[in-house]
């Protein structure tokens, strides 16, 4: 609606990150492919330029394509002769926390530390911080106002670093940035690139330093996997959309499919930017499906893709395992015809962290890092129980809470992950982490007695532990409540509406079991918090007192 009214205005139409339109691009972004339906609104004079420091051949044909106009190529000196490259193969967390903290100080000036998830942004930033430096975590999450004066303390070196996902990115221009150290290693060479490239502008030795980890291929095959929609949930999309004559919100969409709200957005941002396109949507958000089927080939640009990726992210264990030429892999990726004939410096960094009391404190910082649990106050929007509003009664909302670790992750997690797995392991371990946890709540009244929340195939792992949990923290230990009915598993739930509904549909009490006091309510692993909230209320609704969760973990993003 706007665009018409500017385009009679510009001087030049500017794309910048343009790599972002190629679906081959290391940072693809579907919105930006919506910039070929404004070309034909553009008048005829018009001159488009597009800027990226990251595109190989494939790209720029892709963005020519595009752009549908003739391309003069121009490209850029691509070597970074002021910027040493290391990489240092650690696979524990705890190790690469203390290498940093050793050699934070040996860096010059100030710079960038990535990790790839921002539960690994604040965990390391939070342990610098304990260790005496001036470092601060940035994410999408933190508010827009603190990452802007986040951005203006790294441009005037009044940190040391800033940990950051790849929220920091685009737009931040600092001559003077001395290094960038990686935590975990990128999807690919060209994304690598594009982040050390932020490195050395302005000075004469500037470092890039990657850290690899353990950890590194199952997050990265997570954004491989979840990148595009499968084709169950694009017909599952499709399917109610035709059903709706009124077409349906992306909400009311997802009471309906069992499809995670994330993933229903990405699906319907993608169909919407097919040509011709399934589905339209009209002013009032609506999505309506159209007559138009949807194309094999976009499921076959989907399998190329992936598979593009599932190349690249070899060719990063390739490059993360060189002593030397690191550069000359990144530039033949990015088809630089100079790439032989650059001059490239090597870092020789310690490949080792050496203080084993840093290592320690770094274990034991992993080990403490609760996370909270905080109580929900309505019902998602599109679900309620018969008879009930969608506030959450104040009387039958649980409490503050908390959980031990993120599962699978350094610390508690990966021991959680060994628990789940064999009964035996680490029980009286996790046992002891859980009174510690539960010590440092300081409830008052403290809780009387501890119950949990059963496993639907009836297993007696949890209810094991939280015996000797309860044992250890003097309290006695009851069994109230069951699945019942016809419920599924919660794991299995998709998004919040099914999620809710499953747990209210599948939770029962045995009345006579439930105590009057206040209570812990253990389970093993929180995703949407909706399971402990409704075993919450089914225990207050039978006579207890207020409801303390405590789990042992909180489920990764893939669930």
């Amino acid at each position: 609606q706007v665009f018409p009214t500017l385009a009679s205005s510009l001087g030049m139409f500017v794309v910048d990150e343009a790599h972002c339109i190629s679906d081959w691009g290391h940072d693809f972004r579907p919105d930006y492919r919506r910039i070929k339906n404004l070309l034909p609104e553009l008048p005829g004079n018009i001159r488009i330029l597009a800027t990226t420091a990251t595109a190989n051949q494939r790209v720029i044909d892709d963005v020519s394509q595009v752009l549908r106009h003739e391309t003069k190529l121009i490209r850029g000196d691509l070597g970074l002769p002021n910027v040493a490259l290391q990489t240092i193969v650690l696979p524990s967390p705890k190790e690469r926390l203390a290498w940093l903290v050793e050699n934070l100080p040996r860096l010059p000036g100030s710079g960038t530390i990535y990790a790839l998830t921002k539960s690994d942004v604040d965990r390391v930033a939070g342990f610098l911080q304990q260790q005496g430096f001036k470092c601060s975590g940035y994410h999408a999450d933190v508010e827009p106002r603190e990452r802007k004066r986040l951005e203006q303390a790294l441009l005037r070196n009044q940190v040391k670093a800033l940990v950051a996902t790849t929220a920091l990115g685009m737009g931040i221009d600092k001559p003077d940035l001395n290094f960038v150290v990686h935590f975990q290693s990128p999807a690919s060479p060209i994304a690598y690139y594009q982040q050390i490239g932020r490195a050395g502008r302005g000075s004469s030795d500037a470092f890039a330093i990657l850290l690899s980890g353990a950890e590194d291929d199952s997050i990265n095959d997570h954004f491989i996997d979840r990148a595009f929609p499968q084709r169950s949930e694009v017909q599952e999309i499709l399917g109610v959309l035709g059903q709706a004559e009124d077409g349906l919100t992306s909400e009311g969409i997802q009471t309906v499919v069992n499809v995670q709200r994330k993933r229903v957005d990405n699906a319907l941002n993608i169909l919407a930017i097919e040509v011709p396109s399934p589905i339209a949507q009209t002013d009032d958000g609506r999505w309506h499906r159209t007559h138009n089927p949807v194309a094999s080939s976009m499921w076959e640009h989907f399998d190329r893709v992936t598979r593009l990726r599932r190349r690249e992210q070899a060719a990063m264990r390739e490059f993360v395992n060189l002593e030397s030429g690191h550069f000359r892999l990144l530039l033949k990726h990015l088809d630089d015809p100079m790439a032989d004939s650059y001059r490239f410096r090597q870092a020789q960094f310690p490949t080792r962290a050496a203080n084993p009391n840093l290592i320690e404190a770094a274990n034991r910082y992993l080990n403490g890092q609760w996370i909270p649990i905080e109580p929900k106050t309505h019902w998602p929007p599109g679900y309620r129980p018969q008879g009930r509003t969608y506030r959450i009664a104040a009387h039958e909302r649980l409490q503050s809470g908390l959980v031990l670790a993120r599962y699978g992750d350094a610390g508690w997690g990966a021991k959680v992950k060994g628990w789940k797995y064999n009964r035996a392991d680490h029980e009286e371990e996790l046992a002891s982490a859980l009174a510690e946890m539960v010590e440092a709540m300081d409830i008052e009244p403290s809780p009387t007695w501890l119950t949990i929340v059963p496993s639907r195939s009836g297993g007696t792992r949890l209810e094991s532990l939280a015996r000797r949990l309860a044992e250890t923290i003097g309290i006695p230990y009851a069994r109230t409540l069951e699945w019942h009915g016809n419920s599924q598993p919660q794991k299995s739930m998709e998004n919040r509406v099914h999620q809710a509904r499953n747990a209210y549909e599948g939770i029962k009490a045995w009345p006579t079991e439930i105590r009057q006091g206040p209570v812990f309510l253990l389970d093993d692993i929180v995703a949407s918090g909706w399971t402990l909230t409704v075993a919450g209320i089914v225990l207050r609704e039978n006579g207890s007192g207020p409801v303390y969760p405590l789990t042992l973990a909180q489920a990764t993003s893939d669930g």
